[in-house]
């Protein structure tokens, strides 16, 4: 007897793609010996590997499982019974990886005292490797950072052509997108890790006790803090200031306003005035506006050898029980890596503009406006 795939009901196609999507790996990116950030995602693709092996493997032996049950009860005749094989197939990976840790653990511990202390040493464990991966996350982003900005000062300069620059954009904008990809990859191993853990604590404690850590993780949002630079308190007209990176000269004090030109990182600015979070400044003969946030009355390096990315409070660091700690982490990881993510994006977008400025006005960019 052959099957007929093609025939199948709709849904046992829909738990063949699920099943494979639970099996799947994590691809980790192959590093470009030009990118000198690349190193910064040691940690990431070492958690890819190793984490996504253990949940993969637990989720195939639990859909083993699933589809000797599925068989057994393919067995009574019934007409929808392929379709139920595989529904068996696709709930076994789903609750296999937990049961595969619990399998792991019962190897190396035989009682309940001993099985939780296992749990907790594991998220303990996965919880510093978390902190490793927050470290080098700051580390990746803030060289990203300062690649954009080096390409951008060589722009500014007009050391490059359009068509150099455009390439060198491209090149960085792939690498970013690798990171985003990899680090989203890796931040939903880490979540799927932390709900195995607290399955686990939950079979070896008395029931109710995880509920409120679940509560708690699934409330918690982590407070951001940092990733911009302080406006300078000017004291009045006339002072000099200096732009801390690219900005937008605008007509006006505020977004809705077209924009000019563009100030260098670098650039020295007459200051004019303030008005609610914006300075009017005197740039080269042209006057215009700018945020307030993006100058300082002291001289920027043209390219800072450290840059302040967003980071959150860090509550797990000062909770001491394994499985809250675990659940911290991992939620201060995501949303710091999408807060980071926002400024690296910024910065692209920013370079972005001042490409379309120098291709569409090159007179104003020479005279740096």
């Amino acid at each position: 007897m052959t099957l007929d795939f093609p025939a199948l009901p709709r849904r046992c196609a829909a738990s063949l793609l699920v099943l494979s999507v639970l099996a799947s790996c994590v691809s980790v990116p192959k590093r470009d010996i030009a990118d000198e950030c690349a190193r910064y995602r040691q940690p990431f693709e070492q958690g890819a590997n190793t984490w996504n092996d253990k949940i993969r493997n637990w989720a195939v032996r639990g859909a083993f499982t699933g589809l000797i049950i599925g068989s057994v009860i393919a067995i009574t005749g019934n007409r929808n019974a392929l379709e139920k094989v595989l529904a068996s197939v696709i709930v076994g990976a789903a609750g296999g990886a937990l049961l595969g840790y619990l399998s792991e653990l019962r190897s190396r511990a035989n009682t309940k005292e001993g099985l939780r202390a296992a749990v907790e040493g594991d998220s303990s464990a996965t919880a510093t490797e978390i902190e490793r991966m927050r470290v080098s996350l700051e580390k990746l982003n803030a060289c990203r950072v300062r690649q954009i900005r080096s390409l951008k000062q060589l722009v500014t300069a007009q050391e490059l052509s359009r068509s150099s620059a455009r390439a060198r954009l491209e090149k960085i904008r792939r690498w970013v997108a690798e990171d985003s990809r990899l680090v989203a990859d890796v931040t939903g191993l880490t979540e799927q890790q932390t709900r195995i853990y607290m399955g686990a604590y939950a079979s070896v404690t008395e029931p109710g006790q995880l509920d409120a850590v679940a509560a708690e993780w699934e409330n918690y949002q982590p407070t951001v803090r940092g990733g911009q630079v302080t406006s300078a308190d000017f004291r009045s007209s006339g002072e000099v200031a200096y732009a801390t990176t690219s900005v937008r000269l605008r007509a006006g004090p505020g977004t809705q306003h077209r924009i000019l030109g563009m100030v260098p990182p670098g650039g020295e600015v007459e200051v004019l005035g303030r008005r609610a979070g914006w300075t009017k400044v005197r740039y080269r003969g042209r006057e215009g506006f700018v945020s307030s946030e993006y100058l300082s009355r002291t001289r920027p390096n043209a390219v800072a050898s450290t840059v302040e990315l967003p980071a959150v409070e860090a509550r797990s660091r000062r909770i001491g029980d394994p499985i809250r700690k675990v659940a911290y982490a991992q939620k201060e990881l995501v949303v710091e890596s999408e807060a980071q993510k926002e400024v690296v994006d910024r910065e692209i977008a920013d370079l972005e503009l001042l490409l379309r400025t120098q291709a569409w006005t090159p007179l104003i960019m020479l005279r740096g406006a």
